[in-house]
This record gives C-alpha cells, structure tokens and sequence, in this order.
C-alpha cells in the first residue's frame, strides 16, 4: 500500500515529465518550425522547446523555409535558457536561406564573448572568490581564453551580426517582430537593406519608432502587407502611403485599448487618402470610436475605397466615465468603489453596445454606400483581444478579458444575403467579463 502510494504521488508531482525531450535531427525536419521558449515539459512528441534545440534544426534541416519563435518567461520558474540562438562566435554556422521569419522577445544586441568576462560572472553581488568558482565551474573561463585570440572585429559581433553571416536574408518575403528586441537601430541599418524580396511586415512596436524606419528604409512600393499594432503618430497614414500606398494590398494600423485612454484613430480626412493613395487596398483593419452614437461619416470613408473587399474594425470597450476611476488595487480605488454611486454595471461599457443586430445594420449600410468593389466581409472587435497572460504573477487590469467580436459576411454570391454572427454577446450584463464568459 505504501509502494502504490509512492508511486501516485511521484506522478502527481512529475506528471510525464520524463516523456518530454528536445527535438533530434533522426526526428525529421519540419518545414515550418514554430516553437515557445520555453517548451512544454507535459507533451512526448519531440519539441523545440530550447535555442539550443531551434539552432540545431536551422543548421541541419536546409527545407525549412518558415520560423516562427517565441522566447518568454511561462509562468514563474520556465525560463528559456537563453534569449537569442546559440552561433558560434567564431562563424561558420549556416542557416537555409528562410522565407518567413517572425520573432517575439528575442535580443539582437548581445555579445558572446560578454558573458564569458570574468566581471560578468556570478548573480546579483557576488565576492571575489564566488565570481572566480563560477567562472570556472560554468567554462566561461575557458571560453574567455579561447576568446582572447580572435580578431576584436570577430570577437565584437552581436547575435545579429553572427546572424547576417549565417544567413541570406535576401530571400526573406515575410518578416514579423514583435517586443523584447531592445535597441533596433543595428536591426535597421545592417539587416533591411538585404530585404530585397520582402513583400509583407508585422510589427508590434510601441515605441513607433522602428517600424516607421523599417518602411523608409525599404524600396519604395515595395510592401503588399502591414499590419502595425502598438504606438504610432497621428500622421503616419499619409506616411505610409507615400512610401508603399500603390502596393499596398492588406493594411493593418491600429492599438490595443488601455484602461486610462483611448485608442488612436484617423480622422475622416486621412481615411479618404486610401482611395486616392491605396488603388490595391483589399483589406483594412483600423481602431474606430464611438461615443454614444455610430461614427457614421467614419464607415462611410471606409466604403469609398473602390478596392476595398474586407475589414475589421476595432472598437473599444471601456466608457470613458470608468476611464475616470482611480487604479485598480489602490487605496483611492477602494474608497471610490465604496462611495460612488454612478458609472456602475452597464454605464461602464461603450454605447451603443455590439451585438448581431447593431453590427448588421452598419454592414448594410457599408455595402449600400460601397464604391467599385463588392464588399464582402466587415469583423468587428470590441475590447481585449490580446493573448492570455501567461508569465509570472501579476494584477490584471478590469479590461482584461472583457472582449467580444461579429462576423458580418454575405452568404452566397448568388444572392449576396447578409448575416452576422457574434461571440461573447450581451458583455455588458456579464458581471465580470472574463474568459470564461466569453461564448464560443
């Protein structure tokens, strides 16, 4: 009984751990490799769950032609065991010449030889003697040797210059990077001049500032597809179509809604560029605001882009009388809760609220006020459709979660019914709004 009990508790605490184990060249080489770092320890098929894994594939597999990497903390102890691909400093690594690329949290800026300085060695504030047993129990100490004697222009370069050496990035069509890059100015200058063949971008940058370096350093018309979600300035439409307004096909420009401010938009004005500017505009997605009435004039500048075949509009969620509450968890937001009286239950949600019926009507009108092209779908976003929270412990905000979205599209092209069908739909009577209310 005691032997039965052993063993049901070890599975409880190691449940299959030992089933999970990085991927082996004798494994196969995948086409299309898409890998978090840190992996899942839970899973038997073989994974990419280290840099280390992810390298050994790119050097050994030339087929692949897609790479799709995410590095992050999970949770509070799965760390990857390091933030950017292993290459040897000395060169000769060699990656299949990629079509796709798209990075999340990866670190272009770092230096090998770095890591292995004796002044680097040891966490937080070790003594002399605790740097010197790391130095040598970790072989940086040895790597530091070997370091010494190679040319300072091969012993200075940054994961990204070793990168450029082992790769032909002119063959690169697709390129997405989305947060923890640090400093992309390297990036800018060294990489997207190779970017030849590059037809499509997706960035995540809320500092705004590189993507809009990355769309001047490109040939001009030279883009097919943007999407750009994170910071921008309130010009950069004009900007952007001056730079790549004839090739542009898919255009994606918008924000993520915060608890305290508004989304950015474009005003009327800039939105009729796109007829003018975009002649092979297809699909837009753009935030829209509507403070008690439907921005009409707003969908209408929409519909006058002959080219146009789809959309999404993102709507926010939050009203702005609850963007007035104080912050969350703080001791102004409990004395605020306890005597307020006003902007409680539904006054807290933008009006006119989302549903089938609302989203119907505007999908109509857009079709009805359509230039040229047919349109054949709008999607409508309201509130939080980022990613899940998945790193260490944190408070979330009252928006998290709270999100709902309408397909409108027509039904055959025979007869060109309209329909519409939504998820998370009456948000606004839901209490807490969260995940789990949200209807599939």
């Amino acid at each position: 009984m005691h032997l039965i009990n052993s063993i049901l508790l070890f599975i409880f605490i190691f449940p299959f751990s030992s089933l999970a184990r990085s991927w082996k060249p004798g494994d196969g080489c995948p086409e299309i490799l898409v890998a978090t770092v840190p992996g899942n320890r839970y899973r038997s098929e073989p994974q990419f769950d280290s840099m280390q894994s992810v390298h050994l594939a790119l050097t050994s597999c030339p087929n692949i032609t897609t790479l799709d990497l995410r590095v992050t903390w999970l949770g509070c102890s799965e760390a990857p065991d390091r933030w950017n691909l292993p290459f040897k400093l000395k060169g000769g690594d060699k990656y299949p010449p990629l079509k796709s690329l798209r990075l999340e949290g990866y670190y272009f800026d770092h230096r090998e030889w770095e890591d292995a300085e004796f002044r680097n060695q040891g966490f937080g504030y070790p003594s002399f003697l605790e740097k010197w047993g790391s130095w040598i129990r970790t072989g940086n100490i040895w790597k530091a040797v070997q370091y010494s004697f190679m040319k300072p222009e091969q012993k200075n370069k940054t994961n990204l210059d070793l990168w450029l050496d082992a790769m032909d990035w002119s063959q690169l069509e697709s390129l997405g990077l989305r947060g923890g890059h640090r400093s992309m100015d390297a990036f800018v200058e060294k990489v997207v001049p190779r970017l030849t063949s590059l037809s499509g971008l997706d960035m995540i940058d809320q500092a705004g500032n590189t993507t809009l370096q990355i769309l001047k350093s490109l040939n001009n018309n030279s883009l097919k597809n943007l999407t750009w979600i994170g910071t921008w300035p309130s010009d950069v439409l004009p900007s952007i179509l001056s730079l790549h307004g004839k090739s542009l096909q898919h255009l994606e420009v918008r924000s993520e809604e915060e608890m305290d401010v508004p989304t950015p938009v474009f005003n009327n004005s800039q939105l009729s560029l796109l007829s003018r500017l975009a002649p092979n505009l297809t699909h837009l997605s753009i935030n829209i605001h509507r403070n008690g009435t439907w921005p009409i004039e707003t969908f209408n500048a929409i519909s006058a882009i002959p080219s146009l075949r789809t959309a999404e509009i993102w709507l926010d969620i939050v009203s702005e009388c609850r963007r007035q509450w104080p912050e969350e968890y703080s001791r102004q937001y409990e004395q605020w809760v306890r005597l307020n009286q006003s902007c409680l239950g539904e006054d807290q949600y933008q009006k006119p609220f989302v549903d089938e019926k609302s989203s119907l009507e505007l999908f109509k009108h857009m079709r009805e006020e359509k230039v040229g092209e047919k349109l054949k779908s709008v999607k409508f976003w309201v509130g939080d459709h980022s990613r899940s929270w998945d790193g260490p412990i944190y408070l979330p905000t009252w928006i998290e979660g709270k999100r709902a979205e309408v397909m409108c599209s027509v039904e055959s092209k025979r007869d060109d019914t309209e329909w519409c069908v939504g998820k998370g739909m009456g948000y606004w009577e839901r209490s807490s709004g969260f995940l789990d209310d949200y209807e599939e």
